[in-house]
């Protein structure tokens, strides 16, 4: 629903499509006229004006006299080309979309402006003019419209024409009375740039949608990049000057940074048609947490290197006639690559927990989707333990193995702890817990505990024995199943959760290798809910505290994963939610790495099922998105409402 609201917005009126298009096409074709047609006078100007020493070795290497025109003609060839690609791919991906097609014109237009090959004599002079005009009002309009297309704040689109008029006399009073800029005229354009960048916080904050957050996020990750490297050449080359006039043996370096500028420029457009593309729109908080970490390590380990180089130097050329600066440097990138990996942990905890408030880094969520290597697998079968058997290994779950075994008089599963967890006490209480908590929930469709017992430091719970497979496995066989199948399983499914959150308990780790499935012999399904060493008993005065993730991340809700956030039944709901949406489906809502689920868990809403399968019933799909919710609140309040919205009273 959201993707067809924003693409109705930006939709190009139809009487207006034609000629819309015509004049971007026409605009296209006369920036590159103009470029191309300068080309000549630009390398005759670059020529005449460059140092004969310059000129002299550019010889002296075998390179042409002219080179240096024929770098300054590359340059804004590439920039013109580059900025042509983008704008193409806009214009091609969003025929319709009058912002993509304004982005796309005001990328051309950039291009335009910052070309030295423009040819600007007789009545081509106007075009110039016009053009160079009409680009900077553009950029200065983008920030009050992007990324809706609506005017925020409203006053500015009475600015627009005033804008273009007074850059136009601007610039022909440059061209025409070869006079600069004025701090004046500069200031206004920078000024209304900063408002409109300000405003852009605001929109974000008040007025944006999910997806036109991220798209903005888009904007801020492409300037984040740009911004330091252009203003960084602009202070290095032309304010500062520190490698001083260009010289024979500064002549490369300097056109190497900027090459580099050259390239900072390409990635605000870039962000800009990513995010009006949409693409990877929900992976974009991954590459600003990534980002971010680089950003941190680099911080950390500058000043060690820093401190390394300089000590080192110091006592080197105090030993040694003319130091060895080579030296210093080699032992200082030593010592950084020994701190390297201990930075990186320590940055991506710092920016995991304090800048996106996670409850783990992401180092710790990439180690907890890895299953727990069993040493000596199937080592127990043969034993005693209490009065059962141990027989064949039949599963491995999150804490450990999981045994048939017999005794009693009857076939159990009976789960041993991890050798290894079994040292650690936290995980020694979790696993007590696991056996206090399904002990006391007596519900046809939640596994059954019949004990729990410590023997020769083997921590075991034996439980009901379920014949039948794994939620999992039938989806991966099926693909998906028809709602109309599956309706005794969901109702099942729903009034097992609703019992165990009755009675103070939130599962926390719902998700299909959990879920058993026994079939009868009509072929109807009903679920055995598993695994309840994560439940959290609701008020209990024992719970434990942690801050490590618990639980599977395909399935985990948001408030599990964001710091301060109190977790209840509603995580179940939002659980059953995606259970629902995969068996459907067959397919999960969100998929990646675990990483990029994470986010997605955060942020992206979720997708509709009928748009993977139109056969869902409406108003399966309505409830299924709603038990999704990213704010519990806005979920159904316990299990039992969703089965009664699915079902009825």
């Amino acid at each position: 629903m959201m993707r067809s609201t924003l693409t109705t917005q930006n939709q190009l009126p139809q009487q207006y499509g034609g000629a819309a298009k015509a004049i971007w096409i026409s605009l296209f074709l006369l920036c590159w006229g103009l470029v191309l047609a300068g080309m000549p006078g630009t390398y005759q100007e670059s020529a005449l004006n460059i140092d004969p020493q310059l000129q002299e070795y550019f010889l002296s290497i075998g390179l042409p006299s002219g080179f240096h025109g024929i770098f300054k003609i590359g340059t804004d060839l590439l920039s013109l080309t580059v900025f042509s690609l983008i704008a193409g791919i806009l214009f091609w991906r969003r025929t319709n979309d009058w912002m993509a097609l304004f982005v796309g014109m005001m990328m051309m237009l950039t291009a335009f402006i910052y070309a030295n090959s423009t040819y600007a004599e007789g009545v081509f002079l106007w075009a110039v003019v016009f053009l160079i005009a009409l680009g900077e009002t553009s950029q200065v309009t983008f920030f009050y419209i992007f990324p809706s297309g609506k005017f925020i704040p409203n006053w500015f689109k009475w600015l627009v024409v005033p804008l273009f008029l007074f850059r136009y006399v601007i610039w022909a009073n440059i061209y025409i009375n070869k006079v600069g800029q004025g701090a004046i005229e500069v200031g206004i354009v920078v000024l209304l740039m900063l408002v409109g960048f300000g405003y852009q916080f605001y929109r974000f904050n008040t007025q944006s949608t999910p997806t036109q957050r991220q798209q903005t996020k888009w904007l801020l990750v492409g300037l984040a990049f740009t911004v330091p490297i252009v203003a960084g050449y602009i202070y290095i080359v032309n304010i500062g000057q520190i490698f001083g006039p260009m010289r024979p043996d500064n002549y490369f370096i300097l056109i190497g940074l900027r090459v580099l500028q050259q390239i900072g420029l390409f990635i605000f457009p870039t962000a800009i048609t990513l995010s009006i593309l949409r693409y990877k729109l929900w992976d974009i908080d991954l590459v600003i947490n990534r980002s971010l970490v680089v950003a941190a390590i680099t911080v950390m380990l500058a000043l060690p290197f820093a401190g390394v180089f300089f000590l080192a130097d110091t006592l080197l050329k105090a030993v040694l006639p003319g130091g060895q600066s080579q030296v210093s440097a080699i032992l200082a990138a030593l010592i950084v690559g020994l701190l390297f990996n201990p930075a990186r942990k320590h940055a991506q905890d710092i920016i995991d927990r304090n800048f996106f408030h996670l409850r783990f880094n992401l180092n710790e969520l990439k180690q907890a989707q890895r299953p727990e290597q069993v040493t000596n697998p199937g080592f127990l079968t043969g034993r005693i333990l209490g009065e059962y058997e141990v027989l064949d290994v039949i599963g491995q779950g999150g804490m450990g193995e999981v045994y048939k075994g017999y005794g009693k008089g009857q076939i159990v599963a009976i789960k041993i702890l991890n050798e290894r967890l079994a040292r650690e006490a936290d995980f020694r209480t979790r696993f007590a817990r696991e056996a206090k908590s399904t002990a006391s929930l007596e519900h046809p469709n939640i596994v059954r505990a019949f004990e729990f017992g410590e023997q020769d430091n083997i921590a075991y719970l034996v439980l009901e024995f379920i014949e039948g497979q794994e939620l999992g496995d039938i989806i991966r066989q099926a693909g998906r199943l028809p709602f109309e199948q599956i309706k005794p399983f969901i109702e099942e499914f729903a009034s097992a959760l609703d019992y165990a959150h009755s009675k103070g308990f939130v599962h926390r780790d719902i998700k299909p290798s959990n879920i058993m499935v026994r079939t009868d012999p009509n072929g109807v399904m009903h679920p055995v809910l598993m695994d309840f060493g994560v439940a959290k008993i609701q008020d209990a005065q024992t719970r434990l505290t942690g801050t490590g993730a618990v639980g599977t991340i395909d399935y985990m809700a948001p408030e599990q994963i964001a710091e301060a956030r109190a977790v209840d039944n509603r995580a179940d709901i939002y659980a059953m939610g995606l259970i629902l949406f995969e068996i459907l489906t067959g397919e999960r809502p969100f998929k990646g790495n675990a990483a990029q689920v994470m986010f997605a868990h955060l942020k992206q809403p979720a997708p509709n099922p009928r748009h993977i399968r139109q056969d869902i019933p409406e108003r399966v799909a309505y409830i299924i998105q709603r038990a999704l919710a990213k704010k519990p609140d806005d979920r159904y309040p316990t299990a039992g409402q969703m089965k009664e919205a699915l079902f009825g009273a």
